[in-house]
């Protein structure tokens, strides 16, 4: 799958952007990682579609998921691939 096959939902744009600002160098969570529970504390959908979102990001290479704990998995990077979606406007 190449970037150019990749169109990210509206739900799934917003799940990134939440954990690339939770993995920011002055985020408290930066260290462990961003859990589902945080992206649910802070974003306006339910928990079921930022999974969602989430699994789709980790599938398209855009994020980085520790599921150690299946119920509460962490985001623990914002690979290259979801930085060249921010740089073509995405991330605007």
């Amino acid at each position: 799958m190449t970037d150019a096959d990749v169109t990210l939902t509206a739900e799934q744009g917003e799940v990134l952007r939440a954990v690339d600002r939770g993995l920011a160098p002055n985020s408290p969570t930066r260290d462990r990682g961003v859990s589902l529970d945080d992206l649910t504390g802070v974003l306006d959908l339910e928990q079921a579609d930022i999974r969602r979102a989430l699994d789709a990001l980790a599938g398209f290479g855009y994020v980085e998921v520790d599921a150690t704990s299946a119920a509460n998995p962490l985001a623990t990077a914002v690979t290259d691939r979801a930085r060249d979606w921010f740089a073509g406007g995405g991330g605007a």
